[in-house]
């Protein structure tokens, strides 16, 4: 379900060329040499709601992927040195004081974090050599919709002869962000379908649609393609 939910999304924004590109934000660097500034920040988050304009703060949830997370789980327990404050220079970090105790990150930048190992990564044009970069997904509760065709059914039988248990799972669903549409004749795609831009459309305007992509780096993740 996770792997035809991204490849979907995948479609939509297609890196900004897709029908919701207008709603894509990206600050990631495709060199080797991130900073600060193409990570994900609290002021990534307020750029990306702005897309919206001022329906931007109707935004409550982030989905994100686990190397982007756990960033924000390390800024969260960076802790400053007193004694640097006591003689009037910067604040030093990691020097002193009392970080965070929780180890996971439940609201970041007032949304609801959910963090999903399966969340898109992006290869950069000309990517030999270039750092990976994740995608990001600021968006509203109720866009995503599930939905059912047929009941999940499993049937289970025994086989004695061969000593197995046999099970049979059968589910008919799909996600969909409210707001688009399928625009190809075809149906039953597959999830390369689902990510190929040109075989979605919107309904209205993409700011009326409560989903924003965002592009960054992580430190904890500086492989490259």
């Amino acid at each position: 379900n996770s792997a035809r939910l991204f490849s979907l999304l995948d479609g939509l924004f297609a890196s900004g060329t897709g029908p919701l590109g207008a709603n894509s934000l990206d600050v990631a660097k495709a060199g080797t040499s991130a900073v600060e500034a193409n990570f994900l920040t609290a002021s990534t988050v307020a750029r990306g709601r702005s897309l919206l304009g001022e329906r931007g703060e109707e935004l409550d949830t982030l989905v994100i992927h686990p190397s982007v997370a756990y960033y924000l789980y390390q800024v969260g327990m960076l802790t400053f040195s007193t004694s640097a404050l006591s003689t009037g220079t910067g604040i030093q970090w990691g020097g002193g004081g009392v970080g965070i105790s929780d180890r996971a990150v439940g609201e970041f930048a007032g949304c609801t974090v959910v963090v999903d190992s399966a969340v898109n990564t992006v290869a950069p044009s000309s990517s030999s050599g270039h750092q990976v970069e994740f995608f990001c997904y600021l968006t509203t509760s109720g866009t995503i919709l599930e939905g059912n065709q047929q009941a999940l059914r499993i049937e289970a039988e025994r086989n004695i002869l061969s000593k197995q248990d046999v099970m049979s799972v059968d589910y008919h669903s799909a996600y969909h962000v409210m707001g688009t549409k399928w625009n190809d004749a075809a149906d039953n795609p597959t999830n390369a379908n689902l990510a190929t831009a040109n075989k979605w459309a919107i309904t209205y305007d993409a700011d009326l649609i409560p989903l924003v992509q965002l592009t960054v780096n992580t430190p904890l993740d500086t492989s490259t393609y």
